[in-house]
């Protein structure tokens, strides 16, 4: 009887995949697919069902054109959800496909280690390579924009990186300007 019930334990350890399989890093990046549980695929519909109400921080609103000088376009749309340091980027402002994802917070980070103010330019570059371009969004501050991977940063004038922002792999183009 002992005999039996450890072999069925034993099959069932053996069977059963590991915890960590389980459960998905809800803080990774993607690039080119999801930022956490948010990801490319999913409406602003499901983003509200998901995050709730959107959050404009400072008494900013929660929906804004964007104003970022290397967008191809003037009908870029600010989605915000400040309270969760994170946005999602429609072209047109009643559009329900995200363009772009993006976070502020350091605890989300890439598989290669690259998150918001601690990774250099340096460490993008030798993390994904030479990027296609590096536009600038603001006076001073740099974009590298890595079209294959989806993904493009946000430094300051300072380098400091202060956001990460994911994209379909090969849309650069459709969004900013080269």
């Amino acid at each position: 009887m002992k005999a039996t019930a450890a072999l069925g334990v034993l099959i069932l350890l053996l069977l059963a995949p590991p915890a960590i399989s389980q459960v998905p890093d809800d803080k990774l990046i993607v690039p080119g697919v999801r930022i956490g549980k948010w990801t490319l695929k999913m409406t602003i519909n499901d983003l509200l069902r998901m995050n709730g109400q959107r959050v404009g921080g400072g008494g900013g609103a929660a929906i804004e054109q964007a104003n970022a000088r290397d967008f191809v376009s003037s009908d870029f749309w600010w989605h915000h959800w400040y309270n969760l340091d994170f946005d999602a980027i429609t072209m047109g402002r009643d559009s329900q496909r995200a363009v772009v994802l993006l976070v502020t917070a350091g605890e989300y980070k890439t598989a290669k280690g690259i998150a918001v103010k601690s990774a250099s330019r340096g460490d993008v570059d030798r993390a994904y390579g030479k990027p296609t371009v590096v536009t600038q969004p603001l006076p001073n501050w740099s974009s590298p924009i890595h079209d294959k991977a989806g993904l493009g940063m946000d430094f300051d004038p300072n380098g400091v990186a202060r956001s990460i922002f994911i994209f379909r792999v090969g849309s650069a183009r459709q969004i900013f300007k080269f």
